[in-house]
């Protein structure tokens, strides 16, 4: 019996340190991590790491949200749908996703993704021009009808005549 309570402290410090190099990585939702060192520690020494990270403030959920939120938009912007999925995915709770996804500018970040895409693709010929930016635009989670305005918009800034056929089906 005089074994079970240092076995229990060891496991408990290997789940923390365990925790911790995960962290090191990249913020956690706490389902996210307790899944993950679900996979190898009991429920007891889960919970208590878990516990023990939540009083630090080293996991929380809020910060975790605002942080995915701004690495998703950041360079290769997503639409402000996917990010509350993928949040809620990560066991989020919804009214933390709802306060860190509420700032999300889809059109500005739609344009902004637009307009760094738009040079990597010929602008010669209007309707490969807008399925290939639309289908690039659309796969990160933006609306179909803010998909087609961004992709005329970013036809006309480039100085090529205006579209005179409408966008191929299904834009």
């Amino acid at each position: 019996m005089g074994t079970s309570a240092p076995a229990g402290r060891e496991a408990a410090d290997r789940a923390k340190l365990a925790a911790m190099r995960l962290l090191a990585r990249r913020p956690r939702s706490v389902r996210e991590l307790s899944d993950r060192l679900g996979q190898r520690f009991s429920d007891g020494a889960v919970r208590a790491t878990v516990e023990s990270l939540r009083e630090t403030r080293l996991v929380d959920d809020e910060a975790f949200a605002r942080w995915w939120t701004d690495s998703r938009t950041g360079s290769r912007p997503m639409a402000a749908a996917m990010i509350r999925a993928e949040l809620a995915r990560k066991g989020v709770d919804a009214d933390v996703i709802a306060r860190a996804v509420g700032l999300v500018d889809d059109e500005a970040n739609a344009r902004a993704l637009a307009e760094r895409l738009c040079g990597s693709i010929p602008a010669d010929d209007f309707e490969v021009f807008a399925r290939r930016l639309a289908g690039r635009i659309a796969r990160r989670g933006y609306p179909a009808d803010l998909v087609r305005s961004v992709v005329r918009e970013a036809w006309e800034r480039r100085g090529a005549a205006p579209a005179r056929s409408p966008l191929p089906r299904g834009l």
